[in-house]
């Protein structure tokens, strides 16, 4: 276990969860209450699907730009992660996940950190574009009484 409040992976600085420090909540297959060591490739994502036996399914998306169209289109991936109790990411959770060895059949990820809900997150964005669209409105009627000032002389 550590004692520090950040731990580096991969070039990421990650915070270490507060429930890491609790002895009830040791887990073998976790970075930092275990001795997991994570590699690789990693990726943010959304929770879709909590099971049982600590483990989450998480949607990846990206987009890819289609060439014939001149577009881009909407990819996802579900990939199979490692749930930790120290984390205990639900469904509905934006999470970092970090590639790790083989830890069953279809786990090859792990969850170390837990940004909160997608839901949150999307109000946030919301009352931003809101707040733009605002300033929007304000500008366009500036600039139109100027249209009118320079025509008037």
């Amino acid at each position: 276990m550590t004692n520090q409040k950040e731990i580096n992976m991969g070039g990421i600085i990650v915070p270490v969860p507060e429930k890491a420090s609790d002895p009830s909540l040791y887990d073998p297959k976790c970075p930092f209450t275990g001795n997991l060591k994570v590699r690789g490739r990693n990726f943010i994502g959304i929770v879709v699907a909590k099971d049982t036996h600590r483990t989450a399914t998480v949607v990846k998306s990206s987009k890819q730009f289609n060439k014939k169209y001149e577009r881009y289109s909407m990819k996802r991936t579900k990939l199979r992660v490692h749930n930790p109790l120290c984390i205990d990411a639900h469904v509905g959770d934006r999470v970092r996940i970090f590639e790790t060895r083989k830890l069953s059949k279809t786990k090859n990820f792990v969850i170390v950190q837990n940004f909160g809900s997608e839901k949150e997150f999307l109000q946030k964005q919301e009352r931003i574009e809101q707040d733009k669209k605002q300033i929007e409105r304000k500008d366009p009627e500036k600039k139109e009484s100027k249209k009118h000032t320079e025509a008037e002389e």
